[in-house]
């Protein structure tokens, strides 16, 4: 009894090791962080084609102190934060933004980077501007600085745009099969969260998938369906108040940089991936506007990167955002950079 057991457990664990390392060699290497924490499949959502990276990469980390024509100070959109990120070095709206102007653009970690400080340590050669990004859902993590709230007068400062911009190299997701058995503990439990996902029919690791009412705005297999984050619908319960202190914040903010360095000012704000996509989406699953509700204070320098995206997506241009990804393509990276630019003028 115990033989057969035994054999039936063996076998068991030798067909899913089998199947698993089988999966290593069938399935394409995880690309996008949704498809990763989402167990969604990479031939389904991975992207087609070509994206763009500088190297060696325009836009350099930051550091207190350093001179920089421009200083941003931003999230996953904006430079390489986490070890698990999976966009490539080089192919940031910043580095665009580096190559559009022939400007140095210095950039930090808005989740380690202590505003007050930062400021400081600049105020010897301050920038010519100072850019605070932030997704869309995060804007109630904006650092809280000294200073009230009243609003200043921002100091005009107008981008150069490069006689001769940099050109990017052409790169491709990569789909190369690899038998790799350093990444059968990366496919299995890749696997397992799709399964629990396809069981429950419930929404994993806050990824959602919901499907659009287009079927022409990515290259991937799965074209007429959007990855994003459920996170992006919590801004329903945000409050008068929760608007009010963000609009505080973001003047603070202002007035810090205009007082202490004299350098001008933008707040960019990065979609949501679900409010790009917003008029595509059912009614239930389309986010609040947050980016417009900022709009409505007139003394806060916005860069209205919502209304160049949502232009583009109704003309039908493909993969601005990765349909894998939560992030831009590098086709979504230089339109935030070139409105930064026209804002900057």
């Amino acid at each position: 009894m115990y033989r057969r057991y035994n054999f039936a457990l063996a076998t068991l664990l030798l067909l899913g090791f089998t199947c698993g390392l089988a999966a290593t060699v069938i399935l394409d290497p995880l690309d996008g962080d949704l498809t990763r924490i989402g167990g969604f499949s990479e031939n389904r959502f991975g992207w087609a084609g070509t994206q763009e990276k500088f190297v060696p990469p325009l836009a350099v980390a930051g550091q207190p102190g350093g001179r920089y024509d421009i200083v941003v100070v931003g999230d996953s959109f904006s430079t390489l934060i986490s070890p698990d990120r999976q966009h490539r070095a080089g192919t940031f709206w910043t580095d665009h933004l580096a190559a559009l102007t022939g400007l140095t653009v210095g950039v930090f970690d808005i989740s380690t980077t202590h505003l007050d400080t930062l400021v400081e340590s600049l105020a010897a050669t301050p920038p010519h501007m100072l850019i605070i990004e932030t997704v869309e859902r995060f804007l109630w993590r904006l650092p809280d600085v000294p200073g009230d709230c009243r609003p200043v007068t921002l100091v005009p400062v107008e981008l150069p745009q490069a006689a001769a911009p940099a050109i990017p190299q052409g790169i491709r997701r990569v789909v190369t099969i690899s038998p790799d058995p350093r990444r059968l503990a990366e496919v299995m439990g890749h696997i397992g969260t799709a399964l629990l996902s396809g069981v429950t029919r419930r929404d994993i690791n806050k990824a959602a998938l919901r499907p659009l009412s287009r079927a022409d705005l990515f290259s991937s297999a799965e074209p007429d369906a959007l990855l994003f984050y459920t996170d992006d619908l919590a801004r329903a319960a945000w409050t008068e108040a929760d608007w009010n202190g963000i609009a505080c914040r973001i003047r603070a903010i202002q007035a810090m940089v205009t007082r202490r360095l004299g350098s001008g000012f933008l707040l960019v704000v990065a979609p949501d991936k679900s409010s790009a996509y917003a008029p595509y989406l059912p009614p239930a699953d389309r986010p609040v506007d947050a980016i417009a509700r900022l709009a409505g204070f007139p003394d806060i320098a916005l860069v209205r990167l919502d209304l160049a995206f949502r232009r583009l997506i109704a003309q039908g241009v493909r993969d601005l955002y990765l349909p894998n990804d939560t992030h831009w393509s590098s086709a979504g990276a230089r339109v935030a950079a070139e409105a930064v630019l026209a804002h900057g003028r």
